[in-house]
C-alpha cells in the first residue's frame, strides 16, 4: 500500500469528519492537525474496510465534546434504561456514517471498499493493532472537544 494512498485515505475521512462536526453538527472547528500517534481521547468507535486490502478507521471523541453531540442526537431526552445502550450506539453511527461518505472520495482502486459493521474493540486492542500495523491519524479540534481519526494498514 503506498503512502500516499493512505494520505488520501485519511484526507477523505478527514474532510467528511469536518463537513459532519462543522456543517452537520454546527461546532466550530479551532483547528485541524495530522498527529503523529495514536491518542485517547473517550467515546470510541473502529470500522472496517475490505477488498483486496484490510484498513481499519477509527474515531475518538473526547467526553465533552461527545456529550455535545449526544445532547444533539436525542434532543428530546432519553429513558435512563435506553441511555447506556443509546452512548455505546452513537460513535458506531458517526463512524459509519462519516466513514461510508468518504469512500466517494478515495483514490479510484479504493472506491470498491466495502463497509464492514463497526467493531467491537477497546483502545487496548486498538494498541494491540497498532503495535503491527502502521496507521495516520488526525486530530480535529472544535471549541467544545477534539475527535481523532485514525487509519490503520498493514506494515509493507
Amino acid at each position: 500500500m503506498k503512502k500516499d494512498d493512505m494520505q488520501n485515505i485519511i484526507n477523505s475521512i478527514k474532510k467528511e469528519s469536518l463537513n459532519f462536526f462543522a456543517n452537520d453538527m454546527k461546532f466550530d472547528i479551532l483547528e485541524v492537525v495530522d498527529i503523529p500517534n495514536y491518542l485517547i481521547a473517550g467515546h470510541f468507535s473502529a470500522i472496517e474496510l475490505n477488498h483486496h486490502i484490510k484498513l481499519i478507521v477509527s474515531l475518538d471523541i473526547e467526553d465533552k465534546l461527545f456529550d455535545i453531540l449526544f445532547d444533539k442526537f436525542f434532543k428530546d431526552g432519553v429513558s435512563e434504561d435506553e441511555k447506556s445502550e443509546l452512548i455505546e450506539a452513537l460513535p458506531d453511527e458517526i463512524i459509519n456514517t462519516v466513514v461510508g461518505l468518504a469512500i466517494r472520495n478515495f483514490p479510484d482502486e479504493y472506491k470498491v471498499f466495502i463497509l464492514g459493521i463497526p467493531l467491537q474493540l477497546t483502545h487496548n486492542d486498538i494498541f494491540s493493532i497498532l503495535e503491527k500495523n502502521q496507521s495516520l491519524s488526525c486530530k480535529i479540534t472544535t471549541t467544545v472537544g477534539s475527535l481523532i481519526c485514525t487509519v490503520i494498514y498493514k506494515k509493507n
